[in-house]
């Protein structure tokens, strides 16, 4: 035998590792609500296809459910008995029950016709009607301004006037336009094309792996910062923009006269160009989107004028079914205030010696007074857009410029002092003009022109599901207020009738 073979064998030298001790095993930190939410709320933001057919229309045969229940409870429990006229049957007789059932069944077959109408007809999507297209060039524009509004995490409001995104003092400590000449995504992984290096740029990225919170931009999907103009910049510097192969320098249009932004203590209005084609390149699909038009986060596709994710109806409301919508909540608040007043009714009379309460009576009374007061809240919320011509999304925007407006009049001047607060709005008025109506860009002049834009021109149409709106999703008449790029201008700058 070898001296080696003799030898007993020998452990290399290592780091001695010594069992955990008792009780010392690591423990998995728990995340809080705010993390779990987020971390959701990015694999919503990076989502490439939708949710399985059955995920999605769950709310739907809920609701189906919800529906024949209340139908066997109204019809079987509560108006068949008074019509045969048994012992302990709640109501006034026969002659109540019919009518009670005669309402009812109007009532709902309206409410089941609307809902069929508004589950099967699709909002309108972007991708049939664009191509695939590389993103734009980037257009030299103004300073955004910062804003603490929360948006909806199913949606992504690309091109919304009212986007503040805050992004330092670049715009005021002379920051140079070479030190940030390439402009990222916050929160992104890649650069995306600017006005000096698009030729370069193959194309933009097919995946955004973590998104700014609300809303990201058109070009970026994730929020972008636009760089301020140059002050000593001459008017002719668009001479000199050279286009690349296969690329558009995009010349910015009319903007506005004065490219500084107004005082801290003013009105302050977005100054990106909202309609041009970068602000409404979507980088998941990979094509300029209509105007309007947003990415839904649960369907993973662009919807025409998009309003919201309902998923009471297993899909987005826009476009082509908003219409359908008001009209399904319309009836559907008088369906469940008609089943909750008449079950309440007679149920309160319930004093005879046989008459007792029903326990199924009183779960359908709960369950249609909280559907009636969520619906009609719907229906007087879309009838407050429709006359002002706005989506749900696009209303937030006007919200959280009011609450930045709301928090520079606290700092002003103390909160008793409201009359001087609505003397500044007033002064804020009398320079750009009102928020809801000569600051919206989709204003058309009046309540009754912005109604019948959506719900049609036949009053028949309001309150049937016949019909459709006016417009088809992909075109929409702009304010005269506001530049053909979508920049909203001061009273002095608009057209002279108009001022």
């Amino acid at each position: 035998m070898s001296a080696e073979a003799s030898q007993p064998h020998t452990k290399k030298d290592s780091p001695t590792t010594q069992p955990p001790l008792c009780g010392s095993t690591p423990r998995k930190s728990l995340k809080s609500f705010r993390q779990i939410n987020e971390e959701q709320r990015r694999k919503r933001a990076n989502r490439t296809k939708p949710p399985s057919w059955i995920t999605r229309k769950l709310a739907v045969f809920i609701t189906l459910a919800l529906i024949i229940f209340a139908t066997y409870v109204y019809v079987g429990r509560a108006c068949i008995p008074m019509i045969r006229r048994k012992v302990g049957a709640l109501g006034h007789g026969r002659g109540m029950g019919v009518a009670f059932m005669v309402i009812f069944w109007i009532l709902w077959f309206m409410m089941m016709w609307t809902y069929v109408k508004i589950i099967t007809t699709p909002p309108g999507y972007a991708r049939d009607y664009v191509e695939k297209a590389p993103a734009p060039i980037v257009t030299i524009a103004g300073p955004r301004y910062p804003s603490s509004r929360r948006w909806d995490v199913e949606s992504d409001d690309s091109i919304d006037p009212y986007d503040f995104q805050s992004h330092g003092d670049s715009e005021h400590n002379g920051t140079s336009r070479a030190a940030t000449s390439n402009l990222q995504p916050r929160g992104s992984t890649s650069v995306l094309p600017s006005p000096s290096d698009a030729a370069g740029a193959s194309q933009a990225p097919e995946e955004v792996h973590q998104l700014h919170a609300f809303p990201p931009t058109a070009t970026l999907n994730a929020g972008k910062e636009m760089l301020p103009p140059d002050p000593s910049a001459s008017n002719n510097d668009n001479d000199n923009i050279q286009e690349s192969p296969g690329t558009t320098a995009n010349v910015p249009l009319d903007r506005p006269s004065s490219n500084l932004p107004p005082p801290a203590n003013s009105r302050q209005p977005p100054r990106h160009p909202i309609l041009a084609p970068e602000y409404r390149y979507c980088q998941r699909e990979g094509f300029v989107k209509p105007i309007r038009a947003h990415h839904c986060r649960i369907c993973a596709t662009c919807v025409l004028n998009y309003d919201h994710h309902c998923p009471w109806i297993g899909g987005c409301v826009g476009a082509r079914n908003r219409k359908f919508f008001v009209n399904f909540c319309g009836w559907a608040s008088l369906f469940c205030f008609w089943v909750f007043t008449t079950l309440v009714a007679i149920n309160a009379g319930a004093n005879g010696p046989f008459q007792s309460t029903d326990p199924l009576q009183l779960v359908i009374i709960v369950i249609a007074g909280l559907f009636g007061v969520f619906t009609l809240s719907l229906v007087l919320q879309h009838v407050r857009l429709l006359a002002l011509n706005l989506s749900t999304v696009e209303s937030y925007g006007i919200s959280s410029m009011k609450q930045r407006e709301s928090y520079v009049l606290s700092s002003m001047f103390p909160w008793w002092n409201l009359r001087a607060q609505r003397r500044k709005v007033k002064e804020w008025d009398k320079e750009w003009g009102q928020l809801h109506t000569e600051g919206n860009i989709w204003w058309l002049g009046g309540p009754r022109r912005n109604w019948e834009q959506v719900m049609g021109k036949n009053p028949v149409g309001w309150f049937l599901p016949i019909g459709r709106s006016e417009v088809d999703g992909l075109e929409y008449e702009t304010n005269p207020r506001f530049t053909a790029d979508g920049l909203w201008r001061r009273r002095s700058e608009w057209p002279e009738p108009l001022r």
